[in-house]
């Protein structure tokens, strides 16, 4: 088997879990192939590979499938081993606490950010994205705080291959005003998405280094709630970082 086809194969295994959850009910395999997009003859060795090692199961004989508990337990087993959201989760709840908005935890993968932790605001009408989300560095306030992190030059090299789009008439379009505008945070010391990506959403972000790599903690909300409040959430947001940067910081050696 080809990298490529190992590769396809992996990705076909993850989008059968994720047309389970957008169906929510067993499902045929004529209807697994349609969502998943591929044929009924790759669909086939897909779910009997799936249900050999116990990963789904017929509801009747000859009837439509469902996934086990099995991947569910497994991956119950991955998130408890998390080596950066397990030793910070309670960090991130006593700051939605505080804040009373979403609290996200994000870091750097190329030109993108990937969402790592998400703890909900308690409020009823709240900012709701998912962990692994992805998002393009330009108009999020993460990837601004992360783009802070990186040496000029370093900085200057990655920046015209960013993708500028114009979600909102606040968004940023060039590598220059990016630039400009990620000088301003680290200066400031945190950094603010005001309707850039989403004309009702505000956020503010800053970088926290976790055993010598960088990520981005960002509070987030409504913008009738965030701006308001954004400079009372960003010093709750600052000390939170500084209390992880303290708790990550090594032991002294003794003498």
């Amino acid at each position: 088997m080809t990298a490529k086809s190992e590769s396809t194969v992996a990705l076909r295994a993850i989008q059968m879990y994720e047309a389970f959850a957008a169906l929510k009910r067993p499902v045929s395999l004529s209807e697994l192939a349609a969502q998943i997009g591929i044929p009924v003859s790759s669909c086939h060795g897909l779910l009997k590979g799936a249900q050999a090692r116990g990963y789904v199961y017929p509801v009747r004989p000859r009837g439509p499938l469902y996934p086990t508990r099995r991947m569910l337990d497994l991956c119950h087993v991955i998130a408890e081993n998390d080596p950066v959201t397990v030793r910070i989760a309670d960090d991130l709840a006593a700051l939605v606490e505080r804040t009373q908005e979403t609290v996200i935890l994000a870091k750097r993968i190329g030109t993108r950010v990937i969402y790592l932790d998400v703890v909900p605001s308690p409020h009823r009408i709240r900012l709701n994205p998912l962990v692994g989300e992805v998002r393009e560095i330009p108009a999020n306030s993460m990837g601004k705080a992360l783009l802070g992190t990186m040496g000029a030059a370093e900085r200057a090299k990655l920046l015209p291959t960013l993708a500028y789009v114009g979600h909102t008439p606040q968004s940023l379009m060039s590598a220059e005003a990016l630039d400009a505008d990620v000088d301003k945070g680290v200066q400031r010391g945190w950094h603010e998405n005001f309707a850039e990506s989403d004309p009702d959403v505000g956020g503010i972000s800053a970088a926290v280094f976790l055993q010598g790599e960088p990520y981005a903690l960002c509070v987030a909300g409504p913008l009738h709630r965030m701006l308001p409040n954004y400079k009372g959430h960003a010093e709750h947001l600052l000390a939170t970082i500084r209390r992880i940067t303290d708790a990550d910081a090594p032991s002294p050696t003794p003498a």
